[in-house]
């Protein structure tokens, strides 16, 4: 037969070492996966300000403007399709209306497109609904003649 306390001693040890590992190792993980995202979130904002420089000094219209997440990130590769329209494709990938709407400047009012497609809101569905009631409003104010495309 086993020792009560012994064991009782050993599980509580091995839950307290469990626990002190936890507390040092998970919050440098979630960290370090924060960092990287806005790395990443803002190499793809650092080349949508290229983009735009350079649609800047080509003086050409930017005809249809795909924003929102990873899966438009995809669009680009359908690019072919739409050879006659100059489109731009600003998805990133792990994007939310929160982010997105923060974004709009460097996404869209710089280019000012005629069309914009939105294909965002999975990543925050729940509450993708009020967002796009204020990425929509924020569009018609900035960019009165655009076509909004959900």
């Amino acid at each position: 037969m086993y020792n009560k306390k012994l064991f009782f001693i050993i599980f509580l040890s091995i839950y307290f070492v469990i626990l002190f590992i936890s507390i040092l190792i998970v919050p440098k993980i979630e960290k370090n996966n924060h960092t990287i995202f806005e790395e990443y979130y803002n190499e793809y904002l650092d080349k949508f300000v290229k983009e735009n420089n350079e649609i800047k000094q080509s003086k050409k219209q930017v005809d249809v403007v795909f924003i929102g997440d990873s899966i438009t990130v995809g669009f680009e590769y359908f690019k072919d399709y739409f050879s006659e329209y100059n489109c731009l494709y600003r998805g990133i990938g792990g994007d939310d209306t929160f982010r997105m709407y923060e974004r709009l400047d460097v996404s869209l009012y710089q280019v000012k497109p005629k069309i914009v497609v939105l294909c965002i809101g999975g990543n925050n569905i729940y509450t993708m609904f009020e967002n796009y009631i204020d990425i929509i409003i924020s569009i018609s104010k900035n960019l009165p003649d655009t076509k909004v495309i959900i």
